[in-house]
């Protein structure tokens, strides 16, 4: 059973977007340290993460699985939307936090 070409640019483009993308939330955290506990830092790395992947998703969908232009761009806008919404849970949670004390 061959997996579907969008899956293995997700796959292969993630997990190397992950690993950059813990180096990017460290270095993030280093400027301006996180006060909302866990679940600040879980919506901080994967928005981190969602920022981060659509570049090795789009070259591992263009240049190795080579998937339509179609398909990598709705790959890359998804990652990109759930970065963007997971730092505005992040924002969310950060605001409540310090109001709180």
């Amino acid at each position: 059973m061959e997996l579907p070409g969008w899956l293995q640019a997700v796959l292969v483009g993630g997990a190397f977007a992950a690993l950059i993308a813990f180096f990017v939330a460290r270095k993030s955290e280093r400027k301006k340290p996180i006060e909302g506990g866990a679940p600040s830092r879980v919506a901080h790395y994967l928005g981190a993460l969602g920022t981060v992947a659509p570049l090795p998703v789009l070259l591992v969908g263009a240049f190795v699985v080579r998937l339509p232009f179609g398909t990598n761009a709705a790959l890359c806008l998804g990652s990109l939307g759930m970065g963007f919404v997971m730092l505005l849970v992040f924002g969310a949670l950060e605001i409540r936090s310090r109001q709180t004390g």
